[in-house]
């Protein structure tokens, strides 16, 4: 099945099916993704050979990770008020003159809309800075941590689906929790260390694609993918137990839970570091399905017809201001490698952004033979895998000058504009 999406900037000029989506938000309204160097502090590391001493670079370190989950029954207020002195007393001891410490590192979700005032009286770290955190000027960020879904217990675990994680409806529902007062996350798909056949697929990796840029289209500054392996006291009910994490990028050992290997979603990141490239300057916003008055993403609800299986990002960079570098084209439609059925795909017609008609650009796609896929060397971006950590294969590129590319179901492609 093929569908069509226009992105135009008349609506007028659409007949059903077609999708308009709109281009008439100027690029200085969107909000900016910034990528900023940060303040590093280098601790001496012994090492096991005595006497061996090397380096290594802690930079923003909280003080206690996740104290939502304590058993001190904090809020923001006695959490601040052991919170703040400490913070000040570390950074006399270790010397530091300026503001370096993150505070919050929560787990729970807002409970609440961010505009009610019940939001207000949540544990997080905006609550912790209205109480006084940052009186003893340690502060460096504000940070939250995300996971949409989680196998923490069985009753969440049940929920825990491929097809519920790969959807931007649902993602951009619950990211916008945190509007507008997020700076930073740690994040990943499911709490408590991933889902077999859910967090080590390349449906994850279509899912931290979208997340990514999402969160930079409602002005989060950075997020950082977690890595690692289960708590052995993280849950007395969670499903996994040992082991390495599955929503990890790679396996750098053998574990439990599968030998050295590097997963499908290792290549989002490849996607989302040429996006970026070197700019200092790029501006995004997230075009399809767009933003509500409110500043949240249009959910089904409120006019995607696609039902969460599209989403369209720009880029702008200050110098052609007027039309976008690049756009990020997401089709997060469920197509498994067990389908029987042929593969669908959408033609996306992006002619509104080109500044001349006709105009040539360049298309990299991110694809898999299928969502379920859990393989890297089944996994390309551009034409090559990175099984084995390493580019295999050729680079593979596309020009086109129709102003209209296809984008099959479970793949994303970088389009780029030729300036």
């Amino acid at each position: 099945m093929k569908k069509v999406t226009k992105i135009a900037d008349d609506a007028a000029t659409s007949t059903s099916p077609v999708v308009i989506i709109s281009s008439s938000t100027p690029p200085s309204a969107t909000p900016e993704a910034k990528f900023c160097p940060a303040h590093v502090v280098k601790f001496p590391y012994l090492i096991s050979a005595p006497g061996a001493v090397n380096l290594f670079t802690v930079t923003i370190p909280p003080v206690g990770n996740e104290p939502d989950q304590y058993s001190l029954d904090f809020d923001a207020q006695n959490y601040t008020a052991i919170w703040e002195p400490w913070s000040v007393n570390i950074s006399q001891a270790l010397d530091i003159s300026y503001p370096e410490f993150q505070v919050g590192a929560t787990a729970i979700d807002p409970l609440w809309p961010y505009n009610t005032s019940q939001a207000d009286t949540q544990f997080d770290c905006a609550s912790a800075l209205a109480a006084g955190a940052d009186d003893g000027h340690t502060v460096k960020t504000c940070s939250e941590h995300t996971y949409q879904y989680s196998v923490c217990d069985p009753t969440r675990a049940a929920v825990a689906t491929l097809t519920n994680l790969v959807n931007h409806t649902r993602l951009a529902e619950y990211l916008d929790l945190w509007q507008p007062r997020i700076h930073r996350w740690e994040f990943n798909s499911v709490s408590c260390s991933g889902r077999d056949n859910v967090s080590n697929t390349f449906g994850q990796a279509m899912w931290l694609l979208d997340t990514a840029l999402y969160a930079a289209s409602i002005n989060v500054s950075r997020v950082y993918v977690h890595q690692g392996g289960p708590l052995a006291l993280q849950s007395s009910t969670q499903l996994n137990h040992g082991g390495l994490s599955f929503y990890n990028l790679w396996y750098p050992v053998d574990n439990q839970n599968g030998p050295i290997q590097v997963f499908p979603s290792y290549s989002a990141y490849l996607f989302v570091s040429e996006l970026i490239g070197g700019s200092k300057s790029l501006r995004t916003a997230n075009i399809f399905p767009g933003r509500q008055a409110n500043g949240s993403s249009i959910t089904t609800a409120d006019g995607d017809p696609s039902a969460g299986q599209v989403s369209v990002y720009g880029y702008w960079e200050e110098f052609s201001a007027d039309y976008p570098a690049k756009l990020a084209i997401l089709n997060l439609e469920i197509y498994n490698s067990t389908a029987t059925y042929p593969r669908p795909n959408i033609t996306v017609d992006f002619s509104a952004f080109l500044s001349t008609p006709g105009g040539m650009v360049t298309v990299k796609r991110l694809t898999a033979p299928g969502a379920d896929i859990k393989y890297g060397n089944l996994t390309t971006w551009a034409g090559q895998n990175f099984a084995s950590g390493v580019a295999e294969g050729g680079v593979e590129e596309e020009i086109i000058t129709t102003g209209e590319v296809d984008v099959a179901a479970s793949s994303a492609v970088l389009v780029t504009f030729f300036m």
